[in-house]
This record gives C-alpha cells, sequence and structure tokens, in this order.
C-alpha cells in the first residue's frame, strides 16, 4: 500500500505540474489574445477616426459642388434667356401734321432768299 501511495503521489505531482504548465500556456495564450484584441481595438479606433474625418471632408465638398452647380446653373440659365431673348420692338407713331409744323421752321430757313 505504501508503494501505491508513493506511486499516487508522483503521479498526482505530475499531473499537477503538467496542470500548472498548461494552466500557464492557457494564461499566455490568454494574454497574447487580449493584447490582439487591444491593439485591433486601437486599429479598429484609428480607423474609425480616419474614417469620420474623410466623411467631414466629403460633407464639405459635397455642399461646395452642389453651391457651385447653383451658380453655375443659374448663371447658364440667365445667359441663354438674354441671349435667346427676342429682340424687343419699337413701335414709334408719329403724327406727320406735327412733324410737319416742327420741321416748317427748320426747311424755310434752308430756302434761299430772292432778295439777295
Amino acid at each position: 500500500m505504501a508503494a501505491l501511495t508513493d506511486e499516487t503521489r508522483v503521479s498526482l505531482e505530475q499531473i499537477g505540474q503538467h496542470s500548472r504548465a498548461q494552466g500557464e500556456q492557457f494564461r499566455t495564450q490568454v494574454e497574447m489574445a487580449i493584447m490582439s484584441w487591444r491593439n485591433a481595438t486601437v486599429a479598429a479606433e484609428k480607423a474609425a477616426e480616419r474614417l469620420d474625418q474623410a466623411g467631414r471632408r466629403m460633407e464639405v465638398s459635397h455642399y461646395l459642388i452642389a453651391l457651385l452647380t447653383g451658380m453655375v446653373t443659374g448663371l447658364l440659365v440667365s445667359v441663354f434667356w438674354l441671349w435667346l431673348a427676342p429682340a424687343p420692338t419699337v413701335q414709334n407713331t408719329l403724327d406727320a401734321k406735327v412733324v410737319a409744323e416742327l420741321l416748317r421752321p427748320e426747311i424755310a430757313a434752308l430756302k434761299p432768299r430772292k432778295g439777295k
């Protein structure tokens, strides 16, 4: 029985050492996984920040493009309206009697006089 107890004690010590080695290996693997997750988290946060900055820049550029498009469209519409607009028609109505009365003194001044 003493031999069996010694064998059991030796076996238990070996199992304990093996368990401690596996526990240490598992702890090391868990720590490595945690470090990898932390590194991945930091990288993801940096990528999210870069995406946020790119989104803000894109938002500003879209507003500028929309503003520029509106201004150019308004300018082109105005230019084409002015270019294609029909020429205004001028309608003068003259009263021939009034024009003759106004021109009579001028015409009389141009006629040569007989007494000279």
